[in-house]
């Protein structure tokens, strides 16, 4: 996938809809304050570093189990204050 200069990290400023591609530096599971958990991601690309949020219904064990460090992830997404990835690619 050929990655436009306007979806390198550094130049994410604005809330709008993206796809794009970013390598997964790291990956946690948290806990929201209403008790459910979520994944929080560091992705990297040749610009810089965002973190991003993943909020399954369920399952979040299970997705952060499947989900490798430094493998490309896919990110089509509403881009807000953080990321957060609803329909990834791996």
């Amino acid at each position: 996938m050929f990655k436009k200069e306007e979806d390198f990290i550094e130049n994410l400023n604005q809330i709008r809809r993206i796809k794009t591609s970013f390598v997964i530096a790291d990956k946690t599971i948290k806990t929201a304050r209403n008790g459910k958990d979520y994944i929080e991601f560091s992705l990297t690309d040749k610009t810089g570093q965002i973190t991003a949020r993943m909020f399954p219904n369920q399952g979040a064990n299970d997705i952060y189990q499947g989900i490798e460090k430094r493998v490309f992830i896919l990110l089509m997404e509403l881009l807000m204050s953080f990321p957060v990835i609803l329909a990834t690619s791996v």
